[in-house]
C-alpha cells in the first residue's frame, strides 16, 4: 500500500467526518476513539479496497488483512493470511511511543500511527523518539523501503482540526504534502 495514497484516503474521510470529529474532539475520549476505530478507519480501508478486520487483532486498533486462511482454519474463524496495513490510534501523544513500539513488532507493507500533537509543542520530540525506536529496532532499512511507517498528527488549534503526515525515510521522518483532490 502506497503511504501517500493511504494518507489521501484518510484525509478525505477525516474531512467528510469533520463535524463528528469536532463534536467528539474533547474528553471523554471513548466516543472519539470509537468514531475513529469504528467509522473513520474502516471507511478509509473500504475506499482503498482493503479488507478491515472487524475488531482489534492482537490488540492492534485496526488491521486490514490480505485475506483469511480458510485452507487451514474454518471459514469465519478470522485467521489472517497477512496484514496489508496495521494502524494504531492514540489520543494521548505522550503515550504514542507505546503504540509505535507495538507497530514495530508486526510485519506489514504499511504501518500507520495516528496521534495528537502540535508543532513546537511536542510533535518534533515525538518524531525524534519514533526515529530512535525504528533505528534501535534494527529494521530501519525495512521501514524506509518495504514496511513503510506513516505518522499522522491531529491538532485543533481553533475550531477546525488540522492533520500533518510524516513518512519515515532513510534519514528520519519527512512531512508529506497531501495529494490534491
Amino acid at each position: 500500500m502506497d503511504p501517500q495514497r493511504f494518507d489521501s484516503a484518510l484525509r478525505e474521510v477525516l474531512q467528510e467526518r469533520e463535524a463528528d470529529i469536532v463534536a467528539h474532539w474533547n474528553p471523554p475520549v471513548t466516543p472519539f476513539t470509537a468514531l475513529m476505530q469504528r467509522g473513520v478507519l474502516p471507511e478509509t480501508g473500504r475506499r482503498l479496497g482493503l479488507l478491515p478486520h472487524p475488531q482489534e487483532y492482537y490488540s492492534l486498533d485496526c488491521v486490514y488483512v490480505a485475506g483469511y486462511d480458510t485452507k487451514r482454519f474454518a471459514p469465519g474463524s478470522g485467521y489472517a493470511k497477512a496484514f496489508s496495513v496495521i494502524l494504531e490510534h492514540e489520543n494521548d501523544g505522550a503515550r504514542s511511543c507505546e503504540e509505535m513500539s507495538k507497530l514495530l513488532l508486526f510485519n506489514a507493507p504499511l504501518k500507520v500511527l495516528i496521534t495528537y500533537a502540535r508543532a513546537g509543542q511536542g510533535l518534533e520530540r515525538l518524531l525524534a523518539c519514533y526515529t530512535g525506536m525504528i533505528e534501535d529496532s534494527g529494521n530501519a532499512a525495512l521501514a524506509a523501503s518495504s514496511q513503510r511507517i506513516l505518522v499522522v498528527f491531529g491538532d485543533k488549534p481553533d475550531d477546525t482540526p488540522t492533520w500533518r503526515s510524516y513518512l519515515y525515510e532513510r534519514n528520519g521522518f519527512s512531512e508529506i504534502t497531501p495529494a490534491l483532490p
